[in-house]
């Protein structure tokens, strides 16, 4: 955990921020990982909403199919019975 918080810290020396007594450390880890958290969420649920909206999309694509087919068939069937 120390390891962390020496890499946090120099990150944070590298943007220009620096801690001092003030800072609550543990604020900010919390802040931070509940911001990853949110946005690992958010990417899930927009990979979610694409997902099926692809499926609902393939699923009208293939009963469109199966109409056309079977409408192309009942069609060369009543040709048939025609002649």
């Amino acid at each position: 955990m120390e390891a962390v918080f020496v890499l946090f810290t120099k990150l944070l020396l590298a943007l220009g921020l620096s801690f001092s007594d003030r800072v609550d450390t543990l604020g900010v880890f919390y802040c931070i990982s509940g911001f990853l958290g949110l946005t690992a969420i958010v990417l899930i649920m927009f990979v979610l909403f694409v997902a099926l909206r692809q499926f609902i999309h393939n699923f009208k694509l293939k009963r469109s199919y199966d109409y056309k087919i079977g409408k192309m068939l009942s069609d060369i069937i009543d040709s048939n019975t025609e002649e």
